[in-house]
């Protein structure tokens, strides 16, 4: 008989075992599917795509910080979850994390059924930090529904800790930037733009040449369409009024 693989591609393992063949050797930090969490985890070489801006984190505030994950006693875990949804976005929901700097730590996780992952941090705290990584949930894009990705936040919950109110999103760039702008325009019910609405701007700071972090303040509608302007550096004249906008679906909540 067979030996079971690190990382079986049927069952509740499908979606986040597809993003790499399981490794050859039985290394417990690499990449492979955790049973007790329901989630996959570990070191990988995951082939990235390089679009001129990608959404790379979408977390509920507040979000954790190394120092938080420190603290955990031996028995406590994180819990990841994502917020009660319109039927309009539909199945299924995925979830991945992934280091920002480099790093080959990933994670990935089908959150489809709703319920909340429970996460032992131990493994990320020896080979990963949250200062470099972040996490995002998405509906993929649905080509005959005409529907694209559907970005969700994705909440990091400490024991005993109260919930907050806010998004951080991160952008990652594949070439360095000099000026960046953040602005949205709301969805309906059926996620389609209301083309008399005006953009509203969002807070935005650079976090690197290549990060852009973006604030998305209470009293935002659950539904909005994300556009970032940037300017290449070393680029022609920057001119963000003329520049293409970069759009992100994003629900937040029902």
């Amino acid at each position: 008989m067979a030996a079971e693989p690190t990382c079986p591609k049927t069952g509740a393992s499908a979606y986040c075992c597809t993003q790499q063949e399981p490794p050859l050797t039985d290394d417990p930090a690499n990449y492979q599917w955790r049973a007790d969490s329901q989630m996959c985890e570990g070191l990988i070489s995951v082939p990235f795509g390089a679009p001129d801006l990608s959404l790379v984190g979408l977390t509920s505030e507040p979000v954790p910080s190394d120092a938080d994950l420190k603290s955990l006693k031996s028995t406590e875990r994180v819990t990841i979850s994502v917020p009660d949804l319109s039927p309009n976005v539909g199945q299924p929901v995925r979830m991945k994390g992934a280091s920002l700097s480099g790093g080959r730590y990933f994670m990935a996780a089908d959150l489809s059924d709703g319920k909340p992952k429970t996460w032992d941090v131990k493994q990320f705290r020896d080979h990963a930090a949250l200062l470099s990584f972040d996490f995002v949930a998405f509906h993929p894009a649905d080509q005959q529904k005409g529907i694209d990705v559907v970005y969700v936040p994705v909440r990091l919950a400490l024991p005993s800790k109260p919930a907050g109110k806010g998004l951080r999103i991160r952008l990652l760039a594949a070439r360095p930037f000099e000026a960046a702008r953040a602005t949205y325009l709301p969805l309906d019910a059926d996620l389609k733009l209301d083309l008399n609405k005006q953009e509203v701007a969002l807070p935005s700071q650079t976090a690197s040449l290549r990060q852009l972090a973006v604030s998305v303040p209470d009293g935002t509608p659950s539904a909005f369409r994300l556009l970032v302007r940037t300017c290449l550096r070393k680029g022609d004249t920057c001119d963000l009024e003329k520049s293409t906008a970069a759009a992100f679906d994003i629900v937040t909540s029902r």
